[in-house]
């Protein structure tokens, strides 16, 4: 399997590794813990910092948007869940881990560009920083920062 070690320590396959290193990976070292409307959310075995979010069907649009937005709203990367890795077709992907949190859920400044406010979406990194962990409902870029070009 090709991966990379990042600072802390986790192993998983690199950016852009094939649909299946990622699938071999989550069978080798993934759970289940959850499901949204479109993806599953896998806990990584003996890394609880870290989880794996698979496509529920072959459409990949909520992962591109979320490695989209991650990779260009930097000023907002702080109250982001970081996203370590993702498939070369965008299937899956590699995210920190944020544990849902009531008390960080209701000091939460969501970004202007996400329109998926519920509760569960937000919760404490492993670091104990509050973050976002799911960001794949945005709005238009043009609709949140207005310029004379929108």
């Amino acid at each position: 399997m090709s991966s990379l070690l990042d600072s802390t320590g986790n192993d998983f396959p690199e950016k852009y590794s094939t649909d299946k290193a990622f699938e071999d990976f989550v069978a080798e070292e993934c759970e289940p813990i959850g499901k949204g409307t479109s993806r599953e959310v896998f806990s990584v075995k003996g890394k609880n910092y870290v989880v794996k979010k698979a496509l529920k069907e072959s459409d990949t649009t909520c992962n591109w948007r979320e490695v989209t937005s991650y990779l260009n709203y930097v000023e907002d990367r702080y109250r982001l869940a970081q996203i370590h890795s993702w498939s070369e077709s965008g299937m899956y992907l590699v995210m920190e881990k944020i544990e849902v949190d009531s008390v960080a859920t209701s000091s939460f400044d969501y970004p202007a560009w996400v329109t998926d406010r519920k509760p569960t979406n937000i919760g404490r990194a492993y670091d104990k920083t509050i973050k976002l962990c799911d960001y794949a409902s945005i709005k238009s870029p043009d609709l949140v920062y207005k310029s004379e070009f929108a």
